[in-house]
């Protein structure tokens, strides 16, 4: 897989990640669809990081499982509802699939040869609804990761299929990100 995230080094770091780069608009649309599917009962937040996101979803998720490379330092709130799983999502084995899977801004980060398997995975693990953002053509971006030029097409490409809708959050300026959402 390609470059993981940097492991926080204390807690403050973790929780100044997810205001940082989880409350994005995306980020609070994604929250709000998944907020108003009242027939899903449980979802999976892929590349999780602190698992901020999961306990910001409604509690009558009676499944919710965040999944990160790396083990944070600290988790996002203390619901017992939010389970963690530390570890490569390509190698995590799950015995169900799940009424929403989640992956936002985690596929630029996998290496370009294995974003296809990563991307069947996630569509594999999803009964409902699959929700993928990631940034959309940045120009000149200083990441080390492929951040620059993504768009609608590297998501069929990688998902090889075109049924998503797309909708593009954030201002030029600062940053857009594209989200895809699959509804099977």
């Amino acid at each position: 897989m390609g470059e993981p995230f940097a492991e926080s080094d204390d807690k403050q770091a973790d929780i100044s990640y997810f205001s940082r780069h989880r409350a994005r608009p995306v980020t609070l649309h994604v929250l709000g669809l998944v907020r108003g599917w009242h027939d899903c009962k449980s979802v999976l937040d892929v590349g999780a990081r602190s698992g901020g996101f999961l306990y910001r979803v409604d509690p009558r998720y009676s499944v919710r499982i965040a999944t990160d490379i790396y083990k944070p330092l600290y988790m996002g709130g203390d619901d017992p509802k939010v389970l963690f799983i530390h570890g490569d999502f390509l190698d995590l084995k799950f015995d169900i699939p799940f009424d929403v899977v989640v992956c936002l801004e985690v596929l630029e980060h996998i290496d370009l040869v294995n974003r296809p398997a990563f991307a069947k995975k996630l569509l594999s693990l999803t009964k409902k609804h699959l929700l993928v953002s990631i940034p959309y053509m940045w120009k000149n971006s200083k990441e080390p990761m492929d951040h620059n030029n993504l768009h609608e097409g590297h998501i069929h490409e990688w998902f090889n299929r075109t049924d998503c809708t797309t909708a593009v959050f954030g201002r030029p300026a600062i940053g857009e990100h594209l989200l895809a959402r699959f509804d099977l």
